[in-house]
């Protein structure tokens, strides 16, 4: 893999666990701990940035009939960097909603669009981008709904900005 494509690849995994943690990541603790190893790789570490990619690349390869169809269980259900870095997938997609399940998929199939350019990834992320099965319909209809609750619910012409947060919270928007 070219170097361009591996920085490319290590943004698109900070990205994804930094996703994953701000969602999962008070469950898990080995996955708090994974985010906090990425952000603390810079890009003058290739080794590391290699290695990261490398774990992805593996954990891809293994559950690509998972990620193609979006099956579960996974075959290989966990992103293992050392003994305490690492992301219990199979245990997250268990806990996470059918929407958090499309954004993961969404994530896992970017990456490996990435990682394997002649994969069937990229084929796929164009299927999604057509309307073919990628769930942003979902999540646009989701943003859409809790904009106008939050819209609906809250005076934005107060002047207090904790008379807006306060009738927020007491909404239940």
């Amino acid at each position: 893999m070219e170097e361009n494509q591996t920085v490319l690849a290590f943004k698109a995994v900070c990205n994804f666990v930094k996703a994953l943690n701000e969602v999962f990541g008070e469950r898990q603790v080995s996955l708090q701990l994974y985010a906090h190893l990425l952000e603390k790789t810079g890009i003058v570490h290739e080794e590391p940035i290699r290695r990261h990619v490398s774990v992805f690349k593996h954990f891809l390869k293994a559950n690509e009939a998972n990620w193609t169809d979006r099956s579960l269980p996974l075959v290989f259900g966990e992103l293992r960097y050392s003994e305490k870095v690492w992301i219990d997938l199979q245990r997250i997609f268990q806990i996470a909603g059918k929407d958090e399940q499309d954004v993961i998929w969404r994530h896992l199939v970017t990456i490996a669009a990435i990682v394997d350019p002649t994969g069937p990834a990229k084929a796929l992320l164009r299927q999604w981008s057509t309307g073919g099965g990628g769930g942003e319909g979902k999540e646009e209809d989701f943003l859409a709904d809790l904009l106008k609750k939050i819209m609906d619910n809250v005076d934005l012409t107060s002047q207090n900005p904790m008379d807006i947060v306060n009738s927020l919270l007491s909404s239940g928007a």
